[in-house]
This record gives C-alpha cells, sequence and structure tokens, in this order.
C-alpha cells in the first residue's frame, strides 16, 4: 500500500516509518536554517516524538483493555448470565461496562501522555514571542481535554466497541461454546485497531493546532508559517506550502480536500505539519516567503 504522510489509510508499520523520516528530515532542515527559525522547527520534531509516543502508549493500552474486557466477558458468560444482558443494556449502560472492564483506565493513560503534547506546544509558541495567560491557557487546557477525550472516546473507541459486542453476541449460535464467543470478540476488537488509532492521532494534531490558533488570536497575529518535512512521501497540499507564511484571510481559502479544517488539520488525516503563528518583525528576521495567491491555487489542485 502506498504511504501518504497525511493519508487516512495506513498500515502502521509503513506510518511508523513516515514518523522517523519525517523527523529525520525536519532534524536536516534545521541544521541549514537560521537559529531562529531551527528552534521552531526542532519544536516541531519534538511534538512529533510527542505525538508518536501518545499513539504507542495508546496502541498498548488499548491491547490491555481488550483482554481484560474479553476475560470479563467470558467470566460473566461462565457464571450463567446470558448473552441478552448485554443486548439489553442501554447505550450508557454498555458504554459504563466497557469502561470498568479496563477501558477507563486507557482515558486516564491517554490524556496523561497528551500532556506532554500540550507543553511541547506552549514551548513552541513562547519561541514565536507568544504572551500567553496562564488563566486562560488554563481553562483552554480542560476544554480541549473535553474535547479530546469525546473525539477519541466518545466518538469512535466506546461506540465501536459497543457496536462489536452487540453485534457479535446477536449472531452467536447456542452451540458455540464461552470460550469461542468470548476468542470472536476479541478477534473482533483488535479489528478495530487500525481506526482508532488514526483517529486518535489526527485528534492530538488538531487539539495541538487549536491551541495554537487560540494563542494566535489572543496575541492579534495574523500570519502562520507552515512547517513541516520535506520527505517524499509528503502530501501534494503540503509540499505547497512548507516554508511558506499564509494570512487568515488565505488560511481560509484553502481546502486539503478531506473536508477537515486547514486551520486546525493541516492537510488531513495524519498530518505531519502545523502551523506556526509569527509576528511581521520575526518574519522579517527569519527573511520567510509569504505566500502569493498562485501559491494557494496550486495547493488547492494538488489536493484534488
Amino acid at each position: 500500500m502506498l504511504c501518504r504522510s497525511c493519508g487516512l489509510i495506513n498500515l502502521l508499520a509503513e506510518k511508523r516509518d513516515a514518523d522517523v523520516q519525517a523527523i529525520e528530515e525536519l532534524r536536516r532542515q534545521a541544521e541549514n536554517e537560521p537559529p531562529l527559525l531551527a528552534q521552531i522547527t526542532l519544536a516541531q520534531v519534538e511534538q512529533l516524538e510527542a505525538q508518536v509516543a501518545v499513539e504507542k502508549a495508546l496502541k498498548k493500552g488499548l491491547s490491555q483493555a481488550r483482554k481484560t474486557l474479553r476475560n470479563q466477558i467470558k467470566r460473566d458468560l461462565d457464571a450463567g448470565i446470558p448473552a441478552d444482558n448485554w443486548l439489553l443494556m442501554s447505550r450508557n449502560e454498555l458504554i459504563n461496562y466497557i469502561l470498568n472492564g479496563g477501558m477507563g483506565e486507557v482515558v486516564d493513560g491517554f490524556l496523561d501522555t497528551t500532556n506532554t503534547v500540550y507543553d511541547l506546544t506552549l514551548k513552541q509558541l513562547s519561541l514565536e514571542g507568544l504572551d500567553l495567560d496562564p488563566a486562560t491557557l488554563a481553562l483552554d487546557r480542560e476544554r480541549l481535554n473535553a474535547q479530546l477525550v469525546g473525539a477519541v472516546f466518545d466518538d469512535v473507541i466506546l461506540p465501536d466497541l459497543s457496536q462489536r459486542i452487540r453485534s457479535t453476541l446477536t449472531a452467536i449460535d447456542a452451540d458455540v461454546s464461552i470460550s469461542q464467543t468470548a476468542d470472536l470478540l476479541f478477534q473482533r476488537f483488535q479489528a478495530a485497531e487500525g481506526r482508532a488509532l488514526t483517529e486518535a492521532r489526527t485528534a492530538v494534531s488538531q487539539w495541538g493546532r487549536s491551541l495554537t490558533a487560540q494563542a494566535a488570536d489572543g496575541a492579534g497575529l495574523d500570519h502562520f508559517l507552515y512547517i513541516g518535512p520535506r520527505d517524499g512521501i509528503t502530501r501534494g497540499f503540503c509540499e505547497e506550502l512548507v516554508d511558506l507564511v499564509v494570512t487568515s484571510k488565505q488560511m481560509r481559502k484553502l481546502n486539503n480536500g478531506q473536508g477537515l479544517s486547514v486551520k486546525t488539520s493541516g492537510g488531513g488525516y495524519n498530518c505531519r505539519h502545523s502551523w506556526a503563528p509569527v509576528s511581521e518583525a520575526f518574519i522579517e528576521v527569519a527573511d520567510l516567503e509569504l505566500a502569493k495567491d498562485s501559491d494557494i491555487n496550486a495547493a488547492n489542485r494538488a489536493a484534488r
């Protein structure tokens, strides 16, 4: 399968290779950049490394939670609880059952790892000279955490597991053993992993970009540098924009072709690029290039 740096459908091994390649490319870029710009590029490297760590920790947590949930259901079936018990549960009852079956710990662990991404995002913003209000940031952090959990768990992981439990137990024949039922459940739980990790990675990236956008609004900045790798597997949309500075007005004209906000999603799913708000003074000192309308049009054409 062809791996594209911002594509939705990627084999996990390919995506990990893309992350490694992006990090190596960004480090090479930083070696040839002016000191101020190199600091921002290296801060982006740290954020990418943190996002990889979030995904790795989530994968490990989901694997353990699947086993715990499978074993819990098997114990309940062994104890004589009929399959109809899960089918008759309300949506909230089934989700609470899943959370109590080990998934609740995964949610807590997920937020612990994303705190690193948050701190590194603030570090990058401080390098760009933004004056950040701690009280406002604390409120933003709480709100963004709730949005992040909602996007990953409430919208994807928990509903998907609920549906797989119901559909599996509905289709089970009376002659199928409890062990076979539990094993089938586990297989169906595993099948959900790829989508869950892709959605989580995208949500974490959007989370960081949302914080960046809010900080830029608060500081009254209207220019954004698009930073990220040029490593041969970068989507055409991103290739046209890397190292260019766009205004908010120009950004609103951009279309990544995936139905996602360019401001918070960059090139789309699994995008490894980000927006760095910059002042006009920074643009001059770092000798950055301003995007022209032709650059915006070229990016949009590449996304089609």
